[in-house]
């Protein structure tokens, strides 16, 4: 995290309890960030961590009318008929089994001025046209930086700055690195001990003086995982589908990082013999191995992938055991890994 005199800088992972606490004030909380570090994902995550029923508005597609409502003939009188995407008090229930709504702004530097003038109300006075929003109703929105051309159509007005609370999320491997390290989200290893070893030069290379179609970033790293997953990491045309999503020179220093694979131990060979087993002494092979000793580990051959990984320097054995227990906790419950650990704690400890 970096606090500058203007601005609030913070990886993905420390701006979630940010924006939580800001939500739960009822503070309007705008995310800002160059494109595919996953903003919207944060929104969607923390709506779901706190109950409420997303509502996603994309306002560079909007027009005025759509944020203050149209307007039609009521007894000779014009009236403004609000949007129904938004709940309003008085006339809307909160869903069944939500604890209200979370509205969210998306793609706010990119609305024409006239849209994000017509969002001022809907924001400080939580107003669309007549009607009040409901008071469950909490908002959030995201846009791009204007030095990115990200299409967008011109910097916010300090009138709608000053309505909310603003966050910049900046790029971050290890916050990456954190969620792509869990199961669940099913990111193969060589994806991840490539990060590891290009740090965040391999995770992002947006670059907006740069014609590309396409760059690596977490949400195309992402892309990337579905496409191994689905098709396998030896399937022949793997080089140009994940071009498609990475940029092919990122796709090209990918799979040549993958090639160090062939030349390293397989994990049988790791597990028949930990003490003798070849050990690469190449720091891109190195971390190679990692992941793959890494994502392999569980309670019933730690004890034994630890004494290979005892063989490594010693940033190496973090990088490799770390992730690993994380992933799979029980690990922390064998004798050899809770020794290994020892002196590390003693350390922490008197630091």
């Amino acid at each position: 995290m970096t606090i500058s005199s203007n601005r609030v800088n913070v990886t993905l992972a420390d701006a979630k309890p940010m924006v939580k606490a800001l939500i739960a004030s009822g503070i309007p909380t705008n995310l800002l960030s160059s494109p595919g570090l996953g903003k919207s994902d944060l929104i969607k995550a923390i709506a779901k961590e706190l109950n409420l029923k997303l509502i996603d508005i994309r306002l560079s597609t909007c027009d005025p009318c759509d944020l203050t409502g149209l307007p039609n003939i009521q007894n000779g009188r014009s009236v403004w008929s609000p949007n129904q995407s938004f709940p309003l008090q008085s006339m809307d229930e909160v869903p069944e089994g939500y604890d209200g709504w979370l509205l969210f702004l998306d793609e706010i530097t990119n609305a024409p001025m006239a849209v994000q003038a017509a969002s001022y109300r809907l924001i400080l006075d939580r107003e669309v046209g007549q009607y009040k929003l409901h008071d469950k109703v909490f908002i959030a929105s995201a846009g791009n930086l204007i030095t990115d051309a990200a299409a967008v159509t011109g910097e916010m007005s300090t009138a709608l700055k000053s309505r909310m609370a603003h966050i910049n999320i900046q790029v971050s491997a290890d916050a990456w690195l954190e969620w792509a390290d869990k199961p669940e989200n099913n990111v193969h290893y060589a994806i991840t001990s490539y990060i590891r070893f290009k740090r965040e030069t391999g995770l992002y290379t947006f670059n907006p003086d740069v014609d590309a179609d396409t760059y690596a970033c977490p949400r195309s790293w992402g892309m990337a995982a579905k496409i191994i997953d689905n098709v396998g990491i030896d399937n022949n045309n793997i080089q140009p589908l994940l071009g498609s999503v990475l940029s092919m020179g990122v796709a090209l220093e990918f799979m040549t990082f993958v090639k160090y694979y062939s030349n390293l131990p397989t994990l049988k060979e790791i597990l028949r013999d930990p003490l003798n087993a070849r050990m690469p002494t190449e720091r891109g092979p190195l971390f190679a191995l990692s992941g793959l000793v890494s994502t392999s580990m569980d309670k019933d051959n730690a004890g034994t992938l630890l004494e290979y990984v005892k063989r490594m320097p010693s940033e190496m054995q973090a990088a490799t055991a770390i992730p690993a227990f994380k992933r799979t906790p029980a690990i922390l419950t064998v004798t050899a890994v809770r020794e290994w650990l020892q002196p590390y704690i003693a350390k922490l400890r008197q630091d």
